[in-house]
This record gives C-alpha cells, sequence and structure tokens, in this order.
C-alpha cells in the first residue's frame, strides 16, 4: 500500500452539479454583461474555478490570465491575489509545479502587504500542498499551520476543516494514524456542520484510508462509499477517482484481486482524461500493488516503472520513494537480485532525504509550537478580561459610600482569596491534564511503535523466507557429501552470511560466504552475490575457483557502481570457494580473507587466504589465486566466516579468537558430524552467555 494521495479543496472550490454547464452558461453571460471592473476580475475568477472542476484546463487558465490582467491593470490587489491563486492552481493541476510555486508566493506577498487574511490563508494552504508534494514536509507543515492560525482568526469554518485535512496528510505520510484519524475526523465534524459536501468526499475519503492502514478495512469500505455516494452526485472527476483507487486497494487487501483491478482502472481512466500526471501515476501504483499481490510480476513491474518515470517527469519524491520500492520488490520476486539492491539503495537514500532526523524534529516542533501559540492567544483574552473586572470593581468600589467600606474591604479579602484558590486548583487542574496528555502521547507512540514493528518484522520474515529458498538445502548436499553439518546462525531474522553450492561438470563446489553488513543491508547482498555466482558458474560454466572469483569481483563492482554514480561502493564479500573431486580425493580453492580449514589424524593445518575482498579495494586489479590439496579419507575440512571466532563472551566478555576455535576443531575431529555441529553450538552459546550475538555465523564442515 502507499502513501495518502493529495486530498486537498483549493480556494474557490464550486460545487459541480448535473446543471454545471448551464451554471458556466449563466456566469460567462454574467461577465459579458458587467461593467465594473472589480466585479468582472471576481466573476472571472469564479469562472476559471469552474473550468477547472470540469477539467478544461485550456480554458481555465486563459480566463485566469485574463482575470489576472484586468486586475493589475486596476489596481486591485485583492483580485490579484485571487486570480494568481487560481492560475497557479490551474498550473499546478497541469504538472508545473514550479510555476505554481511561483503564483502561490507572489500571491502571497501581496496579500500580507494588504493584510488579505481570505487569500493568505489560500496562499499558506496552495503552498504547503505544493511543498508536500516536492518531499519537503516540514515546510508543508509550517504553512498549513500559518493557514489554519489565519482561518481561526477569521472563524472560517470551511478554512479551518481544509487546514485539519492538510495537517492530517502530513501526519499520515509520517505513519502517525493515530494522530491523522484524529485530524481528519476534526475535519469531517466541520464540514458536517456547514454542509460542505465536496469537502466531505475528501474528509470520508482519508478517514477510510487511515483505516485501511490500521487493518479496519470493513470500516474503511463503509467511509470509502460513503464518500463515494456524495462523489457521484457531485460528478466530482477528482473525487470519484480518489475513491475508486481507495476502494481497490481496500478490495486488494482483502484479496478480492478482480475486484481491484476494476476500480483501479476506473479510476485510470478518469485520471486520464484529467491529464494529470502525478494523479495517474497514484492509480499506476496501485495497478501494480494489486498484480505483486497475486505473484504477478512482469505487469506488477510494467505499472510501477510507469509510476516512477510519471513521478520523475514532476519531480514528487514521495511517489518515486514508494515506486523505487515496489520495483526492489518486483525484481527481488523474479531473482533479479542486482536491480533489487541498486532499487532499494534509491529507495534508503530518497526516504533519508526526505525524512531524516533533522525534518522529524523540527515537524513534531511546529506541532508544539502551534499549540502552545493557541494557548498562549487564550491566556491573553483571560488575562484581559480579568483587568476589565478589576477596573469596574474599583470604580464601583469608589461610588460605595463610607458606611459599606469596611464591608466592602472585607468581601474584597474574600475574595482575593478565593481567585488564589481558583487559581491553585487551575494550575492543579492543568498539571494534572498535561500529566494525562503526557501518558497518553506515550502510550499512543507506544501503540505506533508495536504497529511499526511488527510491519518491519512481517517484512523481515518474508524476506527471509526468499532468502532460505535460495541457500543450497541439505538434502541436495547429501546427494554427494554422505557426512557433513552446516552451522548457520544469522545475527538477525535475514543475514550477510550464505552458503550456495552447486554440482558442475562432476565436480561439488562450495561456497561460504560473508556479504558487508548484516540484516536487511547483508541479505540484499548475499541475494546479489548468489545470482551472480550462478551465472558465473552454472550459465557461464567457468569452473575454476579464482577465475570464478575474478568474474564476480568485477561483476560486483559494476553492478554497485553504475555508469554515472556519484559514489564509490566499496560492498563485496569474503569468502572461501571449494572445488571438490571426491572420486580423486582432490580439493581445489579459492579465498578472500577467509582461510580454509582441514584437521586430519588430530592434527590441524590452516590453508591461508588472499587478503582482500570480492569487491572494490586497493587491489581489486591483482587477481586471486588458485590452491591446490590432497585429501585423505577421514580428513574434516572445515569452512567458515569470522561470526564465531568475533564473538563477545566469557568471564571477561572477549571475543572467542580464531586460535580456541581451531583448538575445538582438533578436540571434536573425532566425533560423527551431527555431533560436531552440537558441540560447537553449545560452546558458542555458553560462551555468549547473555550478551547480544554480534554478527552472522556460518561454519561448514565435511567429513571426506
Amino acid at each position: 500500500m502507499k502513501r495518502l494521495p493529495v486530498l486537498t479543496l483549493f480556494l474557490f472550490c464550486t460545487f459541480i452539479s448535473v446543471s454545471q454547464t448551464r451554471i458556466i452558461d449563466s456566469v460567462k453571460l454574467r461577465l459579458n454583461t458587467l461593467s465594473v471592473d472589480t466585479e468582472r476580475i471576481k466573476t472571472g475568477v469564479v469562472l476559471a474555478q469552474m473550468y477547472l472542476n470540469t477539467t478544461e484546463y485550456k480554458k481555465a487558465d486563459s480566463i485566469a490570465e485574463i482575470s489576472l490582467n484586468l486586475a493589475m491593470k486596476s489596481g486591485f490587489k485583492s483580485g490579484i491575489v485571487s486570480a494568481l491563486n487560481t492560475r497557479g492552481t490551474v498550473k499546478q493541476y497541469t504538472n508545473d509545479l514550479e510555476g505554481a510555486l511561483a503564483d502561490y508566493t507572489k500571491a502571497l506577498g501581496i496579500a500580507i502587504d494588504i493584510n488579505y487574511r481570505d487569500g493568505m490563508a489560500s496562499c499558506y494552504t496552495n503552498l504547503g500542498i505544493i511543498n508536500r508534494t516536492k518531499g519537503e514536509p516540514e515546510k508543508a507543515l509550517d504553512f498549513y499551520f500559518k493557514g489554519l492560525r489565519i482561518n481561526e482568526l477569521m472563524g472560517n469554518k470551511k478554512g479551518i476543516a481544509t487546514s485539519y485535512g492538510n495537517i492530517a496528510n502530513i501526519h499520515f505520510d509520517k505513519g502517525d494514524y493515530e494522530k491523522s484519524l484524529e485530524m481528519s475526523k476534526k475535519a469531517a465534524t466541520l464540514r458536517e456542520d456547514i454542509n460542505d459536501r465536496r469537502g466531505l468526499v475528501i474528509s470520508y475519503n482519508t478517514i477510510g484510508l487511515i483505516y485501511e492502514y490500521m487493518n479496519k478495512l470493513d470500516e474503511s469500505l463503509q467511509w470509502y462509499f460513503k464518500g463515494l455516494k456524495i462523489a457521484e452526485d457531485l460528478k466530482s472527476k477528482k473525487g470519484m477517482s480518489d475513491l475508486y483507487n481507495t476502494i481497490a486497494l481496500n478490495y486488494n487487501e482483502q484479496k478480492k484481486f478482480d475486484k481491484a483491478i476494476e476500480y483501479a482502472q476506473k479510476a485510470l481512466q478518469i485520471r486520464i482524461e484529467m491529464g494529470n500526471k502525478l494523479l495517474i501515476a497514484d492509480t499506476y501504483d496501485i495497478i501494480g500493488d494489486i498484480y505483486l499481490s497475486q505473484g504477478k510480476i512482469p505487469p506488477a513491474k510494467e505499472a510501477f516503472l510507469k509510476s516512477v518515470h510519471l513521478a520523475e517527469e514532476m519531480n514528487s519524491k514521495p511517489d518515486i520513494l514508494d515506486s523505487y520500492l515496489s520495483i526492489a520488490l518486483c525484481d527481488s520476486a523474479s531473482g533479479d537480485f542486482k536491480s533489487a539492491f541498486l532499487n532499494h539503495r534509491k529507495h534508503t537514500r530518497l526516504k533519508d532525504e526526505i525524512f531524516n532526523t533533522e525534518n522529524q524534529e523540527k515537524l513534531n516542533e511546529m506541532q508544539t509550537r502551534y499549540e502552545s501559540d493557541k494557548k498562549e492567544q487564550q491566556i491573553k483574552l483571560l488575562n484581559a478580561e480579568k483587568d476589565s473586572q478589576e477596573a469596574i470593581n474599583v470604580v464601583d468600589q469608589k461610588r460605595k459610600n463610607a458606611i459599606i467600606i469596611s464591608v466592602s474591604v472585607g468581601l474584597l479579602l474574600v475574595i482575593i482569596v478565593a481567585i488564589i484558590i481558583l487559581r491553585s486548583l487551575s494550575i492543579t487542574r492543568k498539571q494534572k491534564y498535561i500529566i494525562e496528555q503526557s501518558h497518553h502521547q506515550i502510550e499512543e507512540q507506544k501503540h505506533l511503535i508495536e504497529e511499526k514493528q511488527k510491519e518491519i518484522l512481517d517484512s523481515i520474515k518474508y524476506a527471509s523466507r526468499i532468502q532460505n529458498a535460495l541457500l543450497t538445502s541439505e538434502s541436495y548436499l547429501k546427494k554427494y557429501i554422505s557426512d557433513f553439518f552446516i552451522l548457520y546462525k544469522p545475527k538477525d531474522i535475514v543475514a550477510g552470511d550464505f552458503y550456495w553450492s552447486t554440482y558442475q561438470q562432476n565436480r561439488l563446489y562450495l561456497v561460504v560466504a560473508d556479504c558487508t553488513g548484516h540484516g536487511v543491508p547483508g541479505a540484499f547482498m548475499s541475494m546479489l552475490n548468489v545470482s551472480i555466482l550462478n551465472e558465473i558458474i552454472s550459465e557461464r560454466k567457468i569452473n575454476s575457483p579464482e577465475k570464478i572469483l575474478n568474474e564476480a569481483r568485477t561483476s560486483i563492482i559494476k553492478a554497485l557502481n553504475p555508469e554515472g554514480s556519484n559514489e564509490e561502493s566499496k560492498d563485496g564479500m569474503d569468502c572461501i570457494l571449494a572445488e571438490f573431486d571426491l572420486d580423486s580425493f582432490k580439493l581445489r580453492y579459492a579465498a578472500a580473507n577467509n582461510n580454509l580449514y582441514i584437521v586430519r589424524k588430530g592434527e590441524l593445518t590452516t590453508y591461508k587466504a588472499d587478503k582482500m575482498p570480492v569487491g572494490k579495494s586497493p587491489n581489486d586489479q591483482q587477481g586471486f589465486n588458485l590452491y591446490e590439496v590432497n585429501l585423505e579419507k577421514g580428513d574434516s575440512v572445515f569452512l567458515m566466516t569470522d561470526g564465531y571466532a568475533d564473538q563477545f563472551g566469557g568471564a571477561k566478555g572477549k571475543k572467542f579468537k580464531y586460535k580456541p576455535l581451531e583448538e575445538k576443531f582438533c578436540d571434536i575431529a573425532g566425533l560423527p558430524m551431527n555431533e560436531q555441529k552440537q558441540e560447537l553450538l553449545s560452546t558458542f552459546e555458553d560462551w555468549k552467555g547473555k550478551l547480544e550475538q554480534v554478527d552472522d555465523v556460518c561454519i561448514i564442515g565435511i567429513k571426506i
């Protein structure tokens, strides 16, 4: 599922009804009969907005331009603000974001100069929408709060509702669904009070989508169809397409794929007619989600590529962000791990750019500042009322005659005491309220973190299924080796360590590798490297271990450093690649940083590795060496990564190190391989104790 689409009303929106054409004709007729410039400008702006609502963008732009020129000629500044705002909205709908930004900014400057509050509120709202679209949430939220303050000062319920809805969108983008729902319901309540039906379409759609993200699908669908009925009554193309989209998402979550595609195609048809590229991109994203849910990877990727192409044309960073992740999922599911890794890296970098820690702190600071400013205004009003009342009391007191002076003084003392008591009670209540609110916010954050953790864990668990499917199964190895063990213990659910094997040309190839990183980044690297090794050995039929590692290094460097990239990636892997000829008892191997160990008749021999990784390094022009070993029956061969030796533990919390591990190999060499595994695992757990595992662990032992 994707981000919340832009569902915000612009200034001067008018209702679309069955008689819209007749209304437009009537307004055009009125425009032609007016002689006063100010009235012609106001009517022209209304007519342009009507054309905008019917997606006749050229006509809307033409009328807005005429109105703007007339307003500038006559010096009618509030008319200039209205015309610029309307022209900016036309540009926004026709994908000219920079042009819209320029118009809104110019209009805001004029509105501030003449203290035109309606115009200021509209400009702040529209500037917020543009900045949200450009992936700058802290700027968007600042504009939204400025618009909200002005609407509150004017008592403009429709404007307040619009501001609430926009602020809800930012909270949604952050993943704070509870806060987003709270703000959306505030907006809906205001719109119901003033019968703002167009606004209700937006609110009901937003509330439905939030419930969907909270996994309350039935409740979500009720809100969608509630909004759709109003949108269809109004014949609002934007409203209908928004709701068709979200209904499609809901049916996709319920795995009702035919219905999901049906509603998504309805939305796409309307949005293509409207010609709004961002809206079209959003629908292609949803169509891609639906196909991906069914495992239909080619059509899913095709839809996501269309979406990201349109989003890149518009430089809409949040939409580009989602599409990169979706394309990475498609690549991973189809086995193209190189492309999956690169697209996931694009997603991560863009996400860090949009929602970095500094931006997140700014968003929270703006929310707090708004609440603080609002409370300060309320305190000032209360103080003003109190000062006024005290002045009245002084005047009344002077009018009292001397007979009741003593009584008045007594009463005044009582009043002062009462005020002190009331203020103390008020402070106590406020402190209690603050404590309760803090507790509530902590609970909300705890719930949000738990939900996010569950989503992340579910995704990682799914990724682990993909990774485990790439690891060579024990049943496959048993076809060629009778006695062996695999000790594989990831630090996290997914791992950067991997093992992989294939039988080619009467030889068994076995790789044990440690990729850069662990967890999700390491897992992506491991899948990329398995894909590269499989291509080199199984498809290109390169069969010498050192040549395989040389080719793998070239492919990894090329994959992680594409032409035109501004950053050099040094990711890769340390590994040992062994080729077994079990008929002639020959072993050939090539190794990058990881040694090979053989125990023969109780004596351990360490076979050294080349001191360079399979990846970018100062020695990447130097070829790997080929080593040959004659095996004897009864030998125990060990291939491993560094995770076991690097584990902290013991009485002093130090590393296990290689020497004790080598001694352990000698001690257990006489045991069957399954018992050797248990001994190694038991020793590892005893050493680690209650400390955290620091790295992935992978050891494979083979009895010849």
